[in-house]
């Protein structure tokens, strides 16, 4: 987009640096009135010959610039919708649930952590004000291996992975400030669900979140909003921010829509900087545009079956061992013979832990009431045997 040109992801400079000069002097949020962040002291300019690309800035955060309209001037463009839960409209959680989810869907959700915690030893951790380095660490390598076999289960590759390595250098010492937070749900020790939050003034902003999709039978990431509400209501926080894209996956749980947009900031008194925002304005309608137009003759669900394509055609080569289990489950009396005990927790049989865990779902049965054997006389077939 040219040279001389700094561009800005909005929501990085205010959660991550917490500053936004010298582009904006205020931040107001309009759905509850109350003023952000603010300068103090300091009056900011831009300078005349500065341009500004601000992108993804939430739209319900009202920013005031440096002497608009007199040395500055902001172009805004609309690009994409972001989604909100507006706890601040609700007592407590259970008020918000009673509002947004149906009798048979909050006994769902009942049923789904009930199965949950009897089939195994289930914790719920939130990391916010301390934690350590090595869990710390430990859990940033499992939400990486969480998002990839969730992507791959889709046939899709996922946005935020990109991002991960930054996030992990940047947010260890945010967790100890109380900037950011890691909410968790552990099978005994291992993680199987974990969301990283940050916050500001009231608001968590939900960046990337994952769970294991071993125990995808027991609604593991209905269990783990619930949880991240819950956690919301309790700690005093007025709105939670699911930010944009996966509407499908979200749409149950918000309560208010937004529009993100694009911001081009730059000094009036000079010609080849005014070119310059011009040139982004019109480039950036153009696309969105465009954008619109796609998704309104369905041109976006023709793009993603052929990145599910591309992408199915990109992995193939590196399948060197089952993924998914294909075979039969059978339970099986204990005095069973030719069968050889399995472990499938790690290693070579990884791949049956779904079914098994899909078991225990519909049986009810603690995962340490059960063992897993390979038939010898069937290469494709395992049992389960019941205590």
């Amino acid at each position: 987009m040219g040279r001389g040109i700094r561009r800005i992801i909005f929501l990085d400079a205010l959660l991550s640096k917490g500053d936004l000069s010298p582009f904006c002097r205020k931040v107001t949020n309009t759905i509850t009135g109350k003023v952000i962040y603010c300068q103090g002291q300091e009056q900011p300019e831009i300078p005349s010959k500065a341009t500004f690309f601000v992108r993804d800035v939430p739209g319900y955060l009202d920013l005031e610039i440096p002497d608009l309209n007199n040395k500055s001037h902001m172009v805004s463009i609309p690009t994409y919708q972001g989604y909100t839960i507006q706890l601040h409209a609700y007592a407590d959680c259970d008020a918000y649930l009673n509002s947004r989810v149906s009798a048979s869907g909050r006994s769902k959700l009942r049923r789904y952590q009930r199965k949950l915690e009897t089939c195994f030893p289930i914790r719920y951790q939130t990391y916010y004000g301390s934690i350590q380095k090595t869990e710390y660490n430990r859990l940033f390598a499992q939400l990486r291996v969480l998002i990839e076999r969730r992507f791959f289960q889709k046939r899709e590759h996922n946005y935020d992975l990109q991002y991960l390595d930054y996030f992990q250098d940047t947010v260890y010492p945010l967790i100890l400030e109380k900037r950011a937070s890691l909410c968790v749900i552990y099978d005994d020790k291992k993680p199987i669900s974990i969301r990283l939050n940050m916050h500001y003034e009231k608001i968590i902003y939900s960046l990337i979140t994952s769970y294991d999709i071993d125990y995808g039978k027991f609604g593991l990431g209905s269990i783990d909003m619930v949880k991240n509400i819950e956690w919301g209501f309790d700690q005093g926080f007025e709105i939670i921010d699911l930010l944009k894209g996966y509407y499908y996956h979200k749409k149950k749980w918000i309560t208010e829509a937004y529009n993100y947009r694009h911001l081009v900031i730059y000094g009036r008194n000079s010609l080849p900087t005014y070119l310059g925002a011009y040139y982004i304005k019109l480039k950036l309608l153009l696309f969105y545009r465009l954008v619109k137009l796609g998704r309104r003759v369905k041109l976006d669900k023709v793009y993603k079956r052929y990145k599910t394509y591309r992408y199915g055609r990109s992995i193939q080569s590196k399948r060197n061992r089952p993924t998914k289990f294909v075979g039969a489950l059978v339970e099986c009396s204990n005095g069973a013979k030719n069968c050889d005990v399995i472990q499938i927790e790690a290693g070579e049989y990884a791949f049956v832990r779904e079914a098994v865990y899909d078991y225990l779902y519909c049986n009810n049965c603690r995962r340490e009431d059960v063992r897993v054997t390979k038939c010898k006389e069937s290469k494709g077939d395992f049992c389960v045997h019941r205590r």
